[in-house]
């Protein structure tokens, strides 16, 4: 869910100031690419447990674990990395830590519900391969399975990329790029 309605456009120098994350949609280049497309929102509500366990680094909340079964469990496009920076609306920037957590839980517990902005982490070796080979797209379910560099993929499988839905022709541009994974005679 995409409800940011920024449209500031970033350059690569800004995309990689910003250390931080966010949604992003399919671009030709870097400099295309737009703040809002690195933003994810969720508007979790629900019985029982959120489920989203939370871990500080760099004085920043970041998204450590989900919770199988739980709530945030159910939310597509939810993943660990991705940063909290507003809590029901409300710019967190300034809070602490354990603030944050309080804010959080105080609203789940008594509303059980809890409107969350995240930033997306930004990983520039991969955001970088795939607006090269016009698969950004993508790179949410790359970061899903836990590549991080262009080296994880050496860990991806051929089902992971028909999992993703990508066309034979996209598949066939990733094979060039990483031909140990041609499983498949019939992509070709």
């Amino acid at each position: 869910m995409n409800k940011s309605k920024s449209l500031n456009e970033i350059t690569e120098e800004k995309l990689i100031s910003l250390g931080g994350t966010y949604k992003i949609k399919k671009s030709k280049s870097l400099s295309n690419i737009q703040e809002h497309d690195f933003i994810f929102d969720e508007f979790f509500e629900g019985d029982g447990p959120l489920g989203i366990g939370f871990i500080n680094k760099d004085d920043k909340v970041i998204v450590r674990t989900i919770i199988k079964g739980s709530v945030a469990d159910e939310t597509y496009g939810l993943y660990t990395g991705m940063i909290v920076s507003t809590v029901n609306n409300i710019d967190i920037e300034l809070y602490s830590y354990n603030h944050i957590l309080d804010m959080i839980n105080t609203s789940w517990y008594k509303e059980s519900s809890v409107f969350i902005r995240f930033k997306k982490p930004i990983y520039r070796d991969l955001l970088s391969l795939l607006v090269n080979h016009d698969l950004l797209n993508y790179y949410d379910n790359f970061i899903e399975l836990g590549a991080r560099t262009t080296e994880d993929f050496d860990y991806i499988e051929m089902n992971d990329l028909c999992k993703m839905k990508m066309t034979k022709d996209e598949i066939n541009i990733f094979l060039k790029l990483f031909p140990k994974l041609r499983t498949s005679p019939n992509l070709s």
